[in-house]
């Protein structure tokens, strides 16, 4: 009885500090969510709640990789599980972990408007984070906005000068000017910050690029 009540307590605590973590998210939270999802993943991998929790927490560490690949297999397990989703989800919560949540399920939706709105959001809570200020950029390219996607990307190398998707995105600008050498330039530093990473897939995020 009482090892029972001690277990209690322990779930209890770690519940609390999971509910804790996710309301304010550091880097070192994030960090410590992806361990406890793919811990979680492992014992249960038809969950998709749970692969969808950990393609939210690797897409703001900014893997991209495992971003992708999670996707996939979430569609893969649950074709209709994003769509769902849409119909059940919080928007009203302002949590962080929620915020990166409605950012991601409308960024895989297409529905670019709503993903912007949200991430806009997630900006204002965390300005410096260059992750946001990535997929922001990107999806105001994908808007057309270049204006704004130029004032990210700035905002962004200040932050980061290897963040793959900010090179990535001045590459396919340049190309759009015309500006040869310097569009070959930036592809050539995307591909050696991705080889750097262990990337093999990460184009996938660049996959409108035009």
């Amino acid at each position: 009885m009482i090892l029972r009540k001690i277990l209690k307590n322990f779930y209890l605590s770690i519940i609390f500090l999971i509910f804790f973590i996710i309301l304010s998210l550091s880097s070192d939270d994030l960090k410590y969510l992806k361990t406890q999802f793919e811990q979680q993943l492992k014992k249960e991998p038809q969950n998709s709640k749970v692969l969808f929790n950990l393609m939210v927490v690797y897409g703001a560490l900014g893997d991209l990789e495992n971003l992708y690949n999670t996707y996939n297999l979430l569609i893969a397990t649950d074709p209709n599980f994003l769509k769902n989703l849409k119909k059940d989800i919080k928007e009203e919560d302002s949590s962080i972990f929620n915020l990166y949540k409605l950012a991601f399920l409308y960024y895989f939706l297409e529905d670019y408007d709503k993903s912007i709105f949200y991430f806009e959001r997630l900006y204002d809570l965390k300005p410096n984070d260059d992750w946001v200020i990535a997929f922001l950029a990107y999806l105001y390219y994908l808007k057309d906005n270049l204006n704004k996607t130029k004032e990210l990307i700035d905002k962004g190398l200040k932050l980061n000068k290897d963040n793959e998707v900010f090179h990535a995105l001045l590459c396919a600008l340049y190309l759009r000017e015309n500006r040869y050498f310097s569009a070959l330039k930036e592809y050539f530093m995307t591909l050696s910050i991705v080889q750097r990473k262990g990337y093999k897939n990460i184009f996938g995020i660049l996959k409108n690029l035009r």
